[in-house]
């Protein structure tokens, strides 16, 4: 490397300067230099304009090599430093290099001056390279919408993005493994830092992966992972993007197809889905399954005389009183208009005649301001061999009618 080249040189004698100069300017180099010798100018120095290199002779009446280069590194960390002094001591020289500086050369010996500086400028471009490349992914990292791991048991580096999804400052996550973030994740986890850590080179993606934040709030993330080899050793990189709100309105369109609106149980689409899996459930496990299908008697006359709203109330009434009264196992839903539909699995018919007595007994005994009391017919059916969800329905629906044309306000099974 030659060319223009800008030069402070730290040394108290003139002659020793420009013999400085001179072997620079052999060696191709067009210094512009600043000779200073103390620290207060050569502070001023370092303040007022960039450098490419510093020389700096050890003994000087006011001020050190030492000294020196210990303001160099405070003020410019990233300029190159070469001493050029008379004879050191190999415990000082040895000091200097310690502490920073390139290349230490005598004055007898300028031969070496130029080979001395190129190396440092070239060492001064790949540190400066390495800053830039550490600068452009802190900037990227630090300011980045999505979060960035490193991680092996623990994780080794969170960007302030992790802090803000998780809740945990980035202390606490450095000290905690993603299996404590992701309780209901650990054992495949488990196995796939196993994995990582015996060198295995893989990529993994997980969608909608819920982890439980410093809050104990739930929040739903997509999180992508590779293997990289990290200070030597096998490491996850990965980045996680927070998909909660995603995941909540997706959770409340699937209410709303899903779900009555007006008693905000499930809806006759849903019912449909869910008796075809459980009459698939029941054929292949050989456990029985009952249905229960139940309507208000006289609802016209309810709205007929009170109006919709009241109707409603009534509605709602039903809903309230049916869903306090059966398992966490059953569907309830809205078969339509004043239908309603009871999925029972691994229940009997006769259970679910007794059921459908008590929610009889319940609901005939329940009085609403301005109706008064209403009462409910059911019918029942159990699934049998070769049974479809029509033909289900049907035995039900059939029971139900049969309910009705026997004078309502009972249960008969079908």
């Amino acid at each position: 490397m030659d060319g223009p080249i800008r030069v402070l040189i730290v040394e108290d004698n003139e002659n020793d300067v420009k013999l400085l100069l001179r072997e620079l300017r052999r060696g191709g180099f067009e210094p512009v230099y600043q000779q200073v010798y103390s620290a207060e100018a050569m502070t001023a120095a370092l303040n007022d304009a960039p450098w490419d290199i510093i020389t700096c002779d050890y003994f000087m009446p006011t001020f050190n090599g030492m000294e020196a280069l210990m303001l160099a590194r405070e003020r410019r960390p990233d300029l190159p430093i070469i001493v050029v002094s008379g004879q050191l001591g190999e415990e000082i020289a040895v000091d200097m290099m310690k502490n920073g500086a390139n290349d230490y050369i005598t004055k007898d010996n300028l031969a070496r001056l130029v080979p001395a500086v190129q190396r440092g400028l070239a060492d001064a471009e790949v540190r400066r390279g390495r800053q830039e490349s550490d600068e452009l992914f802190k900037t990227l990292a630090e300011n980045s919408p999505i979060g960035i791991f490193l991680y092996r048991d623990k994780f080794i580096y969170v960007n302030p993005m992790m802090t803000h999804i998780t809740g945990y400052t980035q202390e606490e996550l450095l000290t905690i493994s993603l299996s404590q973030l992701i309780p209901e994740f650990k054992e495949e986890y488990e196995a796939t830092l196993n994995r990582r850590m015996a060198g295995h080179v893989f990529s993994c993606t997980y969608h909608d992966l819920k982890i439980v934040t410093n809050a104990g709030a739930e929040r739903w993330l997509d999180v992508h992972a590779n293997t990289i080899s990290f200070l030597g050793q096998p490491t996850g990189v990965g980045s996680a993007i927070d998909v909660t709100e995603r995941k909540i309105l997706q959770h409340k369109l699937e209410l709303l197809a899903t779900t009555d609106k007006l008693t905000r149980i499930l809806n006759r689409r849903k019912l449909d889905e869910l008796l075809a899996g459980e009459i698939a459930r029941s054929t292949r496990y050989r456990t029985p399954l009952s249905l229960m299908i139940f309507d208000l008697d006289h609802f016209k006359e309810v709205n007929d005389t009170y109006g919709h709203q009241a109707g409603d109330a009534v509605l709602q009434m039903i809903t309230a009183i049916v869903g306090k009264n059966i398992r966490k196992v059953d569907y309830f839903g809205r078969w339509g208009g004043e239908e309603f539909m009871l999925i029972l699995p691994e229940t009997s018919v006769e259970k679910a005649g007794a059921l459908a007595e008590k929610l009889r007994e319940l609901i005939a005994g329940h009085s609403l301001d301005q109706v008064g009391r209403i009462t409910v017919s059911f019918g029942v059916s159990q699934l049998k061999g070769g049974d479809t969800v029509g033909s289900l329905i049907k035995r039900a629906d059939d029971a139900l009618y049969r309910a009705k044309a026997t004078g309502r306000n009972r249960m008969v099974c079908g």
